[in-house]
């Protein structure tokens, strides 16, 4: 995953493991030409990526989350 630079996508993610931060179009441009000639590489970061999304930010987590604040038990 490619992203804008933002220090909250570190409480979510690692960076350079589950994805790779950018600063402007002209860095982007760059890291997807880099990414798209090291194919394992890109492999290892998406793959990461989409590990650890589907393990911990799917809509069923966030609603579980918010439920357990409310006082849902076992939600």
């Amino acid at each position: 995953m490619l992203c804008d630079d933002h220090p909250e996508i570190t409480q979510y993610y690692e960076p350079g493991k589950e994805f790779v931060a950018f600063n402007g179009l002209d860095e982007c441009a760059d890291k997807a030409r880099y990414y798209l000639t090291h194919e394992p590489e890109r492999a290892r970061i998406a793959s990461a990526y989409f590990e650890r999304t589907r393990a911990e930010h799917l809509w069923q987590h966030r609603f579980r989350h918010l439920l357990s604040d409310m006082g849902f038990p076992n939600s």
